[in-house]
Formats: C-alpha cells, sequence, structure tokens
C-alpha cells in the first residue's frame, strides 16, 4: 500500500467532508465556507493520500494543527479512514509535524481519537487537566 504524505498543502472541503464523514465524525456545521475558513486557518495540515488501485490520490487521512512553531503545538484533528486504521497512517501522520517544531516545543493532541494509536509508544504522556467550552 502507497501512501504519500504532505505538509500544508491545501485541502478542498470536499475531500475534508468525505473523509470527516467515512469516519463517521459528527460536525457542527457542513457549510463549504465554514470548512474552508478552518482548512485556511490550520497553519499546520498533514495529509495522507493513497495511491494505489481504485483510491488513488484519495485523502485518507489528516492531522490538523495549530502552532506557534516555537512554544506549542495543538493537533486539533486526527483522521484516518476506518480501512486505513490498521496501517501506520497516523503514526506518520503525527511524525511528520514534529520536525516542522523548534526542539522543546509541547506537542499535544486535544481530539479523542478512536483510531489504534499508541501515543505512549510515540512518546506521549497522558494529561488531563484541559477545561473546554464552545464559544457565545
Amino acid at each position: 500500500m502507497s501512501i504519500i504524505y504532505h505538509i500544508n498543502n491545501p485541502i478542498s472541503p470536499d475531500d475534508y467532508l468525505e473523509l470527516s464523514a467515512t469516519c463517521q465524525k459528527t460536525l457542527q456545521s457542513r457549510s463549504h465556507s465554514l470548512i474552508q475558513a478552518m482548512l485556511d486557518n490550520t497553519n499546520l495540515l498533514v495529509s495522507a493520500w493513497s495511491q494505489e488501485g481504485n483510491d488513488a490520490h484519495e485523502l485518507v487521512g489528516l492531522a490538523r494543527g495549530v502552532s506557534d512553531f516555537r512554544s506549542s503545538c495543538h493537533v486539533v484533528e486526527l483522521l484516518v479512514r476506518p480501512d486505513f486504521a490498521s496501517t501506520e497512517v497516523a503514526q506518520m501522520l503525527l511524525k511528520y509535524i514534529e520536525p516542522q517544531l523548534a526542539s522543546g516545543c509541547l506537542l499535544t493532541v486535544l481530539e479523542k481519537s478512536p483510531l489504534n494509536v499508541s501515543f505512549k509508544d510515540l512518546g506521549f504522556e497522558h494529561h488531563n487537566d484541559t477545561w473546554v467550552k464552545l464559544a457565545d
């Protein structure tokens, strides 16, 4: 299985919506303009694309991050198509992020992920002191 990874290559709202639907992610809005704004304001986007068979050039995973590249990087979304979940796509998406960051930059994964990812094996520590609120 051939997967190619891209850093900060744009993806379309349609590609994003198709991947999120395949991953059974519930979105607050399916508005193309909202999705485009979300993607435009992501400053670290790693995408995984299938390069074989009927899936050639199909988005199979993404890690969407917001970072200052020096002190912190927050992976706010980690999606991998279920039929690629048994592969190392999720781990590779995270591994492609790290070289973009300065040494000592704190890398956090904010989304609970149903993926079969051993964050501990990737060097992450579990921390549960997070508070969340939707803006009014």
